[in-house]
């Protein structure tokens, strides 16, 4: 099992099956964007980001290009590496 304690960018194609993201917030905090263009990053309204308590969540990612980034000692496991 990978934790990600650094930002990591994710692109998944059309046909991507939903994936679970598990945080370990560790007193900080992990953010997650979806890229919609080629300098515009933006949180999904869905979530409740940032993710500021350990969480395990699922997250449809279909066709997009995720980044998510931890902060103050946060960790975070996301797709494969889970």
């Amino acid at each position: 099992m990978t934790h990600y304690n650094s930002t990591q960018t994710f692109t998944f194609d059309n046909k991507a099956v939903d994936e679970n993201i598990t945080v370990f917030a560790n007193g900080g905090s992990v953010d997650l964007e979806v890229q919609v263009s080629q300098a515009q990053w933006v949180r999904p309204d869905n979530l409740s980001l940032p993710y500021t308590t350990n969480v395990s969540e699922i997250i449809s990612v279909a066709g997009k290009t995720i980044r998510i980034t931890p902060a103050d000692g946060a960790e975070y496991n996301f797709g494969q590496g889970i």
